[in-house]
């Protein structure tokens, strides 16, 4: 059986950083109001968006509350979910 080439897999901090800034704007939010809709303090929310990296339980929040429609459509699913061990999804 042949094997197939394993491309790693890599995050854009920038690239994240901007699309969640560009949300942030979309919807005229302030950071109080990020925080309360995403869960995710103010704080974090201001490094991630200067560019640093998130934990995954961050990330995870902050792409559904970017796009919770497309974060469904590509798998995510309450079953999904439930095995891989997010939750309030």
């Amino acid at each position: 059986m042949e094997q197939k080439e394993i491309k790693p897999i890599g995050f854009d901090a920038k690239k994240f950083s901007v699309r969640l800034l560009e949300k942030k704007l979309q919807l005229e939010m302030n950071m109080r109001d990020m925080e309360k809709e995403t869960g995710v303090s103010k704080s974090t929310i201001s490094k991630i968006i200067q560019g640093s990296k998130p934990d995954i339980d961050t990330l995870i929040k902050l792409l559904y509350w970017i796009d919770a429609d497309s974060f469904r459509q590509y798998g995510i699913n309450p079953y999904v979910a439930n095995e891989l061990g997010l939750t309030g999804i």
